[in-house]
């Protein structure tokens, strides 16, 4: 990706989103992250809706895809866990035994 970025005729910017193009709800990944970490008692808190939010927002991959040639090779749940020991590894006391 990198080689591609220098690449390019012009340089500049190139702002993508990264991720699997499935939506996530944050009660999914509140409920994924207390399962993965052993913290399930960690609840968000939850409160209407504001004026403006939309019900449901999902990053589209396509630019990425088509510039970069990438694509997700890991779910949502392979992240968490990745990140979640790459957390660990820097800060052992987060992990509860």
């Amino acid at each position: 990706m990198a080689r591609r970025l220098a690449a390019q005729p012009e340089p500049g910017d190139l702002t993508v989103n990264i991720g699997t193009g499935r939506g996530v709800s944050v009660r999914e990944m509140s409920d994924l992250i207390g399962e993965i970490t052993g913290r399930p008692d960690l609840t968000p808190v939850v409160g209407p809706r504001r004026a403006g939010d939309p019900a449901r927002v999902v990053g589209s991959t396509e630019l990425i895809a088509k510039e970069l040639g990438w694509s997700a090779r890991h779910d949502v749940r392979a992240m968490v866990e990745s990140a979640w020991e790459g957390w660990c590894l820097h800060h052992p006391e987060a992990r509860r035994g």
